[in-house]
This record gives structure tokens, sequence and C-alpha cells, in this order.
């Protein structure tokens, strides 16, 4: 239903001490996505684990959002964890108001000792009735995510800045990824807080659109 999005939401930071933040962050993650996925709109939580302790491939994540299109399920379809990287990749399961995939990664830098958290998805909404406030739904995920550096900001407790880039496609069966002509690009760039003005608006949620004729 409707058009295809590319979503990238990025925080770097810069701790004290960066080696041992992004290890006790990176299991932390490993261990409960929730302790930085759950939001104010959105709480994040394991249906079915396989293992006690860490997340592994085949989980399943029950997604409890506010509102009527509530109760999603994504499953976790790859785990990667090395020394300086990880990254989890959840794909939606049928009932979630999207259809798509969503990686959280994160990195750590040896020679900079910056610590960056990526999010990254693709998806296109999964059921006719939430397409139609489509506009309303993209912006309250937006809010969410940069809630959600912003909760990894505070776990690693040092130097951050936060910022997006949403682009918005047509759909079309003729492309893998569903992706078509590009409408739009949305983008708030670097905030050395979270909270940010951005170009518009009064929260860390604004930005600014550019349209693609």
């Amino acid at each position: 239903w409707g058009d295809v999005q590319r979503q990238a939401y990025y925080v770097h930071n810069y701790p004290t001490n960066a080696a041992e933040s992004f290890k006790t962050f990176q299991t932390q993650f490993i261990k409960d996505p929730s302790t930085f996925l759950t939001n104010s709109a959105a709480e994040f939580s394991f249906a079915t684990q396989k293992e006690a302790g860490k997340t592994s491939v085949d989980d399943i994540i029950q997604i409890d959002i506010d509102g009527p299109l509530n109760d999603s399920y994504v499953k976790v379809s790859e785990v990667v964890q090395e020394e300086n990287y990880f990254s989890i990749t959840f794909k939606t399961l049928e009932g979630h108001i999207e259809t798509g995939e969503i990686i959280f990664s994160g990195t750590y830098d040896k020679e900079t000792g910056e610590i960056s958290f990526n999010i990254n998805s693709i998806s296109r909404m999964n059921q006719g009735s939430a397409a139609i406030f489509s506009d309303y739904s993209h912006s309250e995920q937006r809010a969410s995510w940069i809630e959600v550096l912003e909760n990894v900001n505070n776990g690693i407790e040092g130097e951050g800045g936060v910022g997006f880039k949403i682009k918005t496609y047509e759909y079309s069966d003729k492309s893998t990824d569903g992706t078509g002509k590009l409408l739009n690009t949305y983008e708030l760039g670097w905030a050395t807080q979270y909270a940010g003005t951005g170009t518009t608006g009064t929260t860390g949620t604004g930005g600014t659109t550019t349209s693609t004729t």
C-alpha cells in the first residue's frame, strides 16, 4: 500500500572510555535490544526467545505500539557480533502495519574513539487503514527513533549528535526492493543535542524536505 520509504538514523558519540563503553553497549544490546528500543510510543519485548540472555536468529519480538494499530511482531533474521561491530536485523511478520526490514548496528572506531549507532530500514505500509494515516504514522515513527537515539546517547554517556535521512519512493514492482521514482528526501543533519531544532519544527523530528519532480 502506498509509497516505499528508506529511513536512516544515526548517532555519533565520543565517550571518555570509548572501548569499554562500546563493549558494554554491545553486550547490553545483543542481550536485550528492548533496553534501548523501548520508547514512549512503543514497548519492545521478546515474544519467543531461543536462548535466554541473548538475541538469536528466529527470535520473535513483540512491539506494543500506542494507538489502534498496535501489537506488531518482527522476526530476528540476522545477528552479527564482532570485536568492534554488531548488528541485529528485524523483518516484519504478518499483522505488522508495515512490510519490510530494519537493521540496528553499532560500530567502534579505535582510531577516533567514535561510537556510532545506526538504524536503517526499508518499508511500505502493509494495511490499507494504515496507509490512510501514513503521514501521521511516519511522523510518530520518526519521533520514536529519535527517542531511541536519545536512549543510546544516554546509555553511552558521552558527547554525541544525531541525524536522519528519509527517502520516499513510488512503489514499483520492477525493482527488487520495490523502489521506483524518488519523490522526496527529508533530513535532519548533525545536531549536538538530540532535541535540537533542525531546520524546521521545535524538536529533533524537525528537518528539511527536498522534493523531486
